[in-house]
């Protein structure tokens, strides 16, 4: 199945759902339909690329089970969180109540507009989206515990095209005891030897606390 068929499906699957995030999610979809801006790559081929199981919102990737897998729920209990091209920063929205605040940027202004939707629906207050380059965007001195680099470090949009720019500003934002959270892309996209390469970069300047691969029946988790 690609993954625009998935994507339909699961635009189909949202609008059969008569629950108390209906009308909501309608006016989601309406934001995504509305404003996609041709210039930018949709990562969700149609719709949603992250869900969200607090609105019971369908997306190509299951949000519920990256934050398991990469156990953030224990990893950011009461931290400092930086997202990286969060994307419509569910990621953030999923976790909320467990660090001290959080951070998500992405320069998709749609996408943007739709987390600040759902932070405002759900009362999220911990979090800041931003829409911006993060790559030139001033922090201002901010610091994070935890930065999450989810299948971001090189994007087929090309909004990241300089990775050792990309690690350089990570080290830079993170405090002296952080942690960095590194995704890869599914193999189909990057060769496991380059995988391999950013990985023996990254261990020059980080210590390897854990790792491990997803496995699912799901093409983008897989």
């Amino acid at each position: 199945m690609s993954t625009r068929t998935k994507s339909l499906i699961n635009k189909i699957k949202d609008y059969l759902k008569f629950d108390k995030f209906y009308v909501f999610r309608l006016k989601l979809i309406k934001i995504l339909k509305d404003k996609a801006s041709k210039d930018l790559y949709d990562y969700g081929e149609g719709y949603f690329y992250q869900s969200l199981k607090k609105i019971n919102l369908s997306g190509l990737r299951d949000t519920s089970y990256r934050v398991k897998e990469l156990n953030l729920s224990e990893i950011i209990q009461h931290k400092k969180v930086l997202d990286i091209g969060c994307n419509s920063g569910f990621v953030l929205l999923e976790t909320e109540n467990l660090y001290e605040s959080a951070i998500g940027i992405d320069y998709n202004l749609q996408l943007i507009e739709i987390a600040n939707k759902v932070k405002d629906h759900l009362e999220a207050n911990k979090i800041e989206f931003i829409c911006d380059d993060f790559l030139t965007y001033n922090f201002q001195n901010k610091k994070f515990d935890v930065i999450l680099s989810l299948a971001n470090h090189s994007t087929f949009d090309e909004g990241i095209k300089d990775t050792s720019l990309y690690f350089q500003k990570i080290e830079n934002l993170l405090e002296k005891d952080g942690i960095l959270i590194f995704e890869g892309h599914h193999p189909q996209y990057e060769s496991i030897e380059k995988f391999e390469k950013i990985k023996v970069f990254l261990l020059e300047k980080y210590n390897l606390l854990e790792e491990g691969k997803y496995n699912v029946n799901n093409f983008y988790d897989n």
